[in-house]
């Protein structure tokens, strides 16, 4: 789980397959979380390393698509941070 801290409290900005079958959701309060699962691990949101990923996500996207957005959630509860959106049209094959 990814947690950041939200109006005072540490809450889950991501989670991971496992952690959402065990009934985690984005925006649940870390104490919630760790209610119903002591054992996944709670790791701090990092703002900088999260916009690396994305800036190397979307030229490696860049090499297959001349149209590439990124666009951000802003931490919308029940959405995680990050969509892409890949325009195809015009593309040869299907890399």
């Amino acid at each position: 789980m990814l947690i950041r801290e939200e109006r005072g409290k540490s809450r889950v900005a991501a989670c991971c397959a496992i952690a959402s079958r065990r009934g985690i959701r984005v925006g649940m309060a870390l104490a919630e979380a760790r209610a119903l699962t002591a054992d996944l691990e709670a790791l701090p949101w990092d703002e900088e390393a999260i916009a690396r990923a994305a800036l190397e996500v979307t030229s490696a996207l860049l090499s297959a698509s001349p149209r590439v957005s990124w666009h951000r959630s802003a931490g919308a509860p029940g959405h995680q941070d990050g969509i892409w959106w890949v325009d195809a049209a015009g593309l040869g094959d299907e890399r």
